[in-house]
């Protein structure tokens, strides 16, 4: 199911993480704060791909003060 023509629309933290070039550590900081939205799908903590990108548009509007 990883064929390049389906979209993804969430990652796993391990995966945010490193789509953002940080530590998962800090990734889950980051979903703590609820500056991060994520889900639960059973016990899999998912990020919607948006979300990513809100993020980053978001710190680059403020300067990137994490």
């Amino acid at each position: 199911m990883n064929d390049s023509r389906h979209t993804r629309y969430t990652l796993r933290k391990h995966e945010a993480a490193n789509a953002l070039g940080i530590s998962e550590r800090k990734v889950h900081d980051l979903l703590k704060s609820g500056e991060l939205p994520s889900f639960k799908v059973g016990r899999v903590v998912l990020i919607p791909v948006a979300g990513v990108q809100a993020f980053i548009a978001s710190q680059i509007q403020t300067g990137g003060q994490m």
